[in-house]
This record gives C-alpha cells, sequence and structure tokens, in this order.
C-alpha cells in the first residue's frame, strides 16, 4: 500500500484488531494495530503475543478487521479466568 491516501484508508482501524496481507503472499492474522503511521513514516506498528511488529507499507497489500473473536484458549490457558468474567462468588443477600 503506498501513495499519500494509503494511511488514511487504515488509520480508522487503529486500537482495532487486524490481518494483514503481504506481497510475499503471508498473512499477519490478529494483530492490533497500534498505528498506520504519519507524515514521514512509512510503516505500520502492530501489537500480538507481547511484542511489536512493524511492518513496512510497501510490503503490504491489505488490511482487514478482523470479524470474528480469537479462538477460545486450549490446553495450559484454558482453566485461567477471563478478563471481565466474574472469579468470586457473589456474596448471598441478606434481608
Amino acid at each position: 500500500m503506498t501513495g499519500p491516501g494509503a494511511v488514511d484508508l487504515i488509520r480508522h482501524l487503529e486500537g482495532r484488531h487486524v490481518n494483514v496481507a503481504l506481497t510475499d503472499g503471508s498473512h499477519l492474522d490478529d494483530y492490533e494495530l497500534v498505528s498506520a503511521g504519519r507524515a514521514g513514516v512509512g510503516s505500520l506498528w502492530l501489537f500480538a503475543n507481547g511484542a511489536d511488529t512493524f511492518i513496512a507499507l510497501n510490503d503490504v497489500t491489505d488490511v482487514s478487521e478482523v470479524t470474528e473473536p480469537p479462538p477460545a484458549p486450549i490446553a495450559a490457558g484454558a482453566d485461567r479466568p477471563r478478563r471481565g468474567v466474574r472469579t468470586t462468588p457473589a456474596s448471598p443477600c441478606r434481608h
């Protein structure tokens, strides 16, 4: 994705999870788009699995928002509580 309007086309996806198609035919799936770049910056800033990744805009052919939630964790992480889920029982009501 090149040209002055390329960044503007994907800037609205900042802060969302995206899939990125690259010119070599590979894909980066379910990354958070931290920044689509600004004037003078020719790269996407992506984040996943605790690491930042920077991809040159010239290497990107498509960026799309992830529309399905990521798969549920399996095996080792399956028994950990998920964010936003109550992990302690509610206290009984007293009348």
